[in-house]
């Protein structure tokens, strides 16, 4: 169903869009419509997972970033022009690296700077939070207990680098989103110092925005457009 749109998508072999997903048992795979999409670009795009749900021990976020970090640090090592695509968490570890690292654009998906403190529901409201969260559904393997703590801690650790970030940013959110309220990535919005910023809220959209098809075209275009500076044209 992309394939009209593809052809809208100019080809550059010097950059690469290093994507970063958030916290769910789907890790990377929250990209896999993207990815599809983009499939005949000739922009390299690079998805990885950060942590193993399986493995109860990888409960440290300084870790998870680190995995990230590497990426992006191998990327740049090869002059390459680098953008990063945050969503949820993800996005608030993609800004915390923008803050740090020369990236070209950086593009936040629902970002989670402000989140619903699933320590504060209980009963079935902790059970339903958590697996509003993790993204996750019957049959699929659950996130071990103690990574909410870590998620919780890689927020309050890096919520504040946005302020810190001098590139162009485009943030996306879904206007129905179930898990980060719509004020995220508003607060977000004002934190960022650089002028060329834009934050667009789709009607509709839910929290996995990239893999929402009633959104999902919407979002990658926007994502077109400002990678090829026709959403925010570059100033001269």
């Amino acid at each position: 169903m992309f394939e009209n749109l593809k052809k809208l998508f100019h080809k550059n072999e010097d950059k690469v869009l290093i994507t970063i997903h958030g916290f769910g048992v789907n890790r990377k795979h929250e990209m896999d419509d993207f990815i599809e999409y983009a499939a005949d670009f000739k922009i390299e795009i690079i998805s990885f997972n950060m942590f193993d749900i399986n493995d109860e021990s990888d409960d440290d976020y300084n870790k998870w970033i680190l995995v990230a970090e590497n990426k992006l640090q191998q990327a740049l090592n090869q002059n390459k022009k680098v953008y990063l695509l945050g969503f949820s968490m993800g996005g608030v570890i993609a800004s915390y690296l923008a803050s740090k690292y020369p990236i070209e654009k950086l593009i936040l998906i629902a970002p989670a700077f402000i989140h619903f403190n699933i320590e504060n529901y209980a009963g079935i409201a902790i059970k339903t939070g958590k697996k509003l969260l993790s993204g996750n559904d019957e049959g699929k393997p659950s996130m071990p207990r103690n990574f909410y703590s870590a998620f919780m801690g890689c927020v309050k650790e890096h919520k504040n680098d946005i302020r810190k970030v001098n590139c162009p940013v485009l943030l996306i959110q879904g206007d129905e989103d179930e898990v980060i309220p719509l004020k995220s990535s508003e607060w977000a919005y004002e934190q960022i110092p650089h002028d060329q910023k834009k934050c667009i809220f789709l009607h509709g959209g839910k929290h996995r925005l990239l893999q929402d098809q009633s959104v999902q075209d919407i979002a990658f275009l926007l994502i077109d457009d400002f990678l090829h500076d026709k959403l925010l044209p570059s100033k001269k």
